[in-house]
């Protein structure tokens, strides 16, 4: 049995070290055994293309619509576990099912298609777009159309609808994991740092359903979106467009800062809708929230501080440090253990592991995949 600490080493490995040896630990124990053994490499065709899992539609940016895509196991015993992908594109581009971001290796196998092949059924959305341009880039005479949060709702709204489609389309609407990059990113954290939804006396089958998920990964991340963290190069106006500005100073005035804290995952962790005050309820439930982080040139040993702010690029590591700091503090100065991440970890995009030789996609695998079978024993 492979032996986790070195006693040559008084501080032991890495703490990502650590839980990828647990993770192996699991497989050869056989107690990642819940899950459907692999069924092919990469995904084929959807097995059902634009369903509408809300009734938004907008006629001059199809890829606006909320639609989704869906990649199911027809052979699969028992119910799926179930990912559903965010894609990036700066909240303003981007389409469901351009799997181009996800840590593909050398063959094009990216960590969408070995969830698949480990059993996960997966979920591709399109989300509302603040678009300031349209496709064949004429100005959109609707701007800002869409800003935040309308596309937060939005990817709440896909996760009822998967779990209110559960029984038919054979998912386990207890094991419903989010991925996303960058902007996708950012919208998959905040929703999982934000309340529940769910109505249970609605007559409406999809919001009588839970809108949290069970863990999100989260790639190259904004958790940030305040001018105090990041300013943006002006031949990059995504974010600008996102809050319906079209200048850098106009999101450093106070009612703009007020909104882009509210979008912002890391400031929402420990603090409801817009309220200025630390929220006790929030910071309990969001410190218990599987996450999984992964960013490049990332020191998972580094702090915030080590960065000097604002930064100039939105997926820099230093958004992942600033979010698992998020609740820290708080914990520290409440004296409250219940509110320190329980959950959390940080990888560095890396194109191999040195430890044990696998890429990046794979030990994302491996977390999801350890996970949905500690969900479906309990």
């Amino acid at each position: 049995m492979q032996t986790f600490l070195d006693d040559d080493d008084p501080d032991g490995p890495a703490p990502d070290t650590v839980v990828r040896s647990v993770l192996r630990l699991l497989g050869s124990l056989g107690l990642l055994a819940g899950l459907a053994a692999p069924l092919g490499a990469q995904l084929g065709p959807p097995t059902m293309v634009n369903v509408a899992y809300g009734p938004y539609t907008d006629p001059t940016t199809p890829h606006s619509d909320e639609r989704l895509d869906l990649y199911a196991h027809s052979d699969a015993v028992g119910l799926q576990p179930v990912l559903i992908e965010i894609h990036p594109g700066g909240f303003t581009s981007g389409s469901k099912s351009d799997f181009t971001s996800y840590l593909d290796d050398d063959d094009g196998i990216d960590a969408i298609d070995k969830a698949y092949a480990a059993g996960f059924a997966v979920v591709s959305i399109d989300y509302p777009l603040a678009a300031t341009l349209f496709a064949d880039g004429q100005p959109n005479p609707k701007f800002p159309k869409n800003k935040s949060p309308r596309a937060a709702h939005s990817v709440r709204r896909a996760i009822q609808f998967v779990r209110s489609k559960a029984g038919a389309w054979k998912l386990d609407p207890d094991r419903i994991f989010l991925i996303g990059n960058s902007a996708g990113a950012n919208l998959g954290l905040w929703v999982a740092m934000t309340k529940d939804i769910a109505k249970p006396q609605s007559s409406n089958p999809v919001a009588q359903q839970s809108s949290r998920p069970n863990g999100v990964v989260f790639l190259s991340a904004p958790t940030f979106l305040d001018a105090a963290h990041i300013v943006m190069p002006p031949d990059k106006p995504a974010m600008m467009s996102f809050f319906g500005k079209k200048t850098q100073a106009a999101l450093e005035k106070p009612s703009a800062i007020k909104k882009s804290l509210a979008a912002s995952p890391a400031w929402r962790a420990g603090h409801a809708k817009s309220g200025t005050k630390f929220s006790d309820a929030m910071v309990e439930l969001n410190a218990s929230m599987p996450l999984l982080g992964i960013y490049k040139d990332l020191d998972p040993s580094a702090t915030s501080s080590s960065y000097t702010f604002p930064v100039d690029d939105p997926h820099s590591a230093a958004m992942g440090l600033l979010l698992r700091e998020a609740l820290d503090a708080y914990a520290e100065e409440s004296q409250n253990p219940s509110a320190h991440w329980t959950d959390f970890m940080l990888l560095n995009q890396e194109p191999t592991d040195p430890e044990g030789g696998n890429v990046t996609a794979d030990a994302v695998v491996d977390w999801l995949k350890a996970h949905a079978t500690t969900l479906r024993r309990n």
